[in-house]
């Protein structure tokens, strides 16, 4: 695993014409480096500081996926446990064949369902068919989840996720961010877009496909939290469903991808449209990295980096990512 030079980075930015990221290597389980850089706001000169916030996009999905197991362990659901048994109004139940939809399916995407689509929802395959990435996958268990507890899922993560993994600046809707500290976004044209939080009505409830806001800080918290739980990592990162890619290196887990190339890669990308993120972390190792980014270009620069740090055709990882969200 290399280092990184800082100028080499922010040629990266400017080649890609990315305004702010913040960047965090791992090795050995543990954040050693860290790389805050650039604007979090470049009108108003704000610079990307170790307390800039950002939509963590679907790298909501793994930690989601981190307490879904978590409530496994405690007795209260399983891998097998059919979420139509556990909520049997949400409205994809009257769906031919989602009676047998798991929760294994939906955290590794192979529930039929689609990504985020029409209402009502429908079901486009048999559970356990074939890959099909899917937001509402998610969503339907959240829904069963906060059946389960009788909570919602801000309330839960502020109580039993946050504070236990020393998430403090984290929250999963905008209202309760520290708003001061969230990075501005910027589009395919490098515009600000200044009245996002204005017009997105999701961003007033938790979702737990992409709602998380947090700062760099925050998810190597995470991150060194389930490297250190190797039962919980072992479970994540055990291949549940193929991807079809031109390596055949790409499988999904419990909530997060897993490239079996030179070494065994728990993995997964975020994408909010104008906020891009990624994190890598080897299970074997405990190297990786966490990056967050406030551009629509950022997951080039993302997978450009990757594939410096580790050199193995993580490069190829952006053209699948176009097909996803």
């Amino acid at each position: 695993m290399d280092t990184l030079n800082p100028q080499w980075l922010q040629d990266e930015m400017q080649r890609f014409q990315v305004p702010g990221i913040s960047l965090g290597l791992l090795r050995g389980g543990r954040r050693k480096e860290t790389f805050c850089l650039g604007y979090a706001d470049r009108e108003r000169g704000r610079e990307v500081t170790g307390k800039t916030l950002y939509e963590a996009a679907s790298l909501t999905k793994p930690l989601f996926a981190y307490y879904v197991l978590g409530l496994e362990r405690r007795g209260l659901l399983s891998m097998e446990t059919k979420l139509a048994e556990r909520l049997p109004g949400y409205p994809v139940c009257r769906e031919p064949g989602a009676d047998g939809i798991t929760v294994l399916h939906t955290l590794s995407h192979s529930a039929g369902l689609e990504n985020w689509g029409e209402k009502p929802l429908r079901l486009l395959g048999g559970p356990g068919e074939k890959f099909r990435y899917s937001g509402e996958g998610y969503r339907y268990l959240q829904a069963c989840v906060e059946s389960l507890c009788q909570d919602t899922l801000d309330h839960l993560f502020a109580r039993q996720v946050f504070p236990v993994l020393g998430m403090y600046a984290s929250a999963l809707r905008y209202q309760d961010a520290s708003c001061e500290n969230v990075a501005m976004c910027y589009d395919v044209q490098g515009r600000a877009q200044r009245d996002r939080y204005q017009v997105r009505e999701l961003d007033r409830e938790p979702n737990a496909a992409y709602s998380l806001y947090t700062n760099l800080e925050d998810y190597c918290h995470f991150l060194e939290a389930l490297w250190e739980d190797k039962a919980l990592l072992e479970k994540m990162a055990s291949p549940q469903t193929a991807v079809s890619d031109p390596a055949g290196k790409l499988y999904w887990g419990a909530g997060a991808g897993v490239w079996l190339g030179r070494e065994k890669m728990l993995w997964h990308y975020g994408d909010n449209g104008n906020f891009k993120s990624l994190f890598y972390l080897g299970v074997d190792t405990g190297d990786g990295l966490v990056y967050f980014s406030n551009s629509y270009h950022g997951l080039e620069t993302g997978f450009a980096i990757a594939e410096k740090v580790f050199g193995e055709g993580y490069g190829e990882l952006v053209d699948f990512a176009a097909r996803w969200e």
